[in-house]
């Protein structure tokens, strides 16, 4: 009984994941251009990432 309880909660965890992307998609899409204008920006921020955090 205990086995089943803890598959359905793996399941419940499984939909909660597949909502996040089914919102995160939208607005990836819509931010898609905008990193595409900003990515040497961002490549140069995760370059000084590492440094700031050591």
């Amino acid at each position: 009984r205990e086995g089943r309880r803890k598959r359905e909660e793996g399941r419940g965890k499984k939909e909660e994941g597949g909502l996040i992307i089914y919102y995160l998609l939208p607005i990836t899409y819509y931010l898609l251009p905008i990193t595409y204008y900003q990515l040497p920006i961002i490549q140069f921020t995760h370059y000084l990432l590492p440094m700031t955090i050591l």
